[in-house]
């Protein structure tokens, strides 16, 4: 799923979780299956690390992954 440049309306960091849900919904993946980690979700979606990590701090407050540490 590409980013929306255009959108005045979503951040960046909703864009890039968005993204990473689309990612989970076409893989099917199971709640106990692994996803990415901060780093290998930055070099999926092409931005640095700390973007990839806020967006999967997004997808954890709208519980669609469980974040282990």
């Amino acid at each position: 799923m590409a980013l929306d440049k255009t959108s005045k309306f979503l951040t960046r960091t909703v864009q890039l979780a968005d993204c990473l849900a689309a990612d989970i919904r076409n893989r099917n993946l199971k709640p106990d299956e692994t996803y990415y980690t901060a780093l290998e979700a930055a070099r999926f979606l092409g931005v640095a690390g700390a973007a990839a990590n806020r967006a999967l701090q997004l997808l954890e407050k709208r519980r669609m992954i469980q974040r282990c540490f």
